[in-house]
C-alpha cells in the first residue's frame, strides 16, 4: 500500500487520495467525501457562516441560543451543520412577498 505522505504529495483529487489510502475501488464513503469537501453535505461553523452569508457568531446565536438552526456537537465545542438544515433555515428566514434577486 502507498504511504499517506506519498499520496498527499502526488494526488490529483481528494477522492483519489482517499481511494489509495483506504484501498477503495472507485467509491468513497460519504463521511470521507464530506471531510474532503468532495460531497459537501456537512459544514464546519466557518463554512456554515460562509454558506449563509452571515458572521460565525450569528450562526452560533441561531443554533445555540435561538435553537432555530440544527447542528451536531462534536468534541471541544466544535459544531457540524448539515446542508439540508442550513437550507431549511434559509427558507424559514425568507420573507414572503419579496422577489429574491429582482424587483417586485
Amino acid at each position: 500500500m502507498i504511504s499517506q505522505n506519498t499520496v498527499c504529495q502526488t494526488r490529483n483529487t481528494d477522492v483519489n487520495c482517499a481511494n489509495q489510502i483506504f484501498g477503495n475501488k472507485g467509491t468513497v464513503s460519504p463521511l470521507i467525501s464530506s471531510v474532503n469537501g468532495v460531497n459537501k453535505e456537512t459544514f464546519s461553523l466557518e463554512e456554515a457562516a460562509n454558506y449563509l452569508h452571515i458572521e460565525m457568531k450569528s450562526v452560533e446565536y441561531y443554533s445555540k441560543r435561538k435553537r432555530e438552526l440544527s447542528y451536531v456537537p462534536l468534541g471541544k465545542g466544535e459544531l457540524v451543520f448539515r446542508k439540508s438544515d442550513l437550507d431549511e433555515f434559509l427558507e424559514k428566514k425568507l420573507r414572503k412577498g419579496f422577489i429574491v434577486g429582482g424587483q417586485k
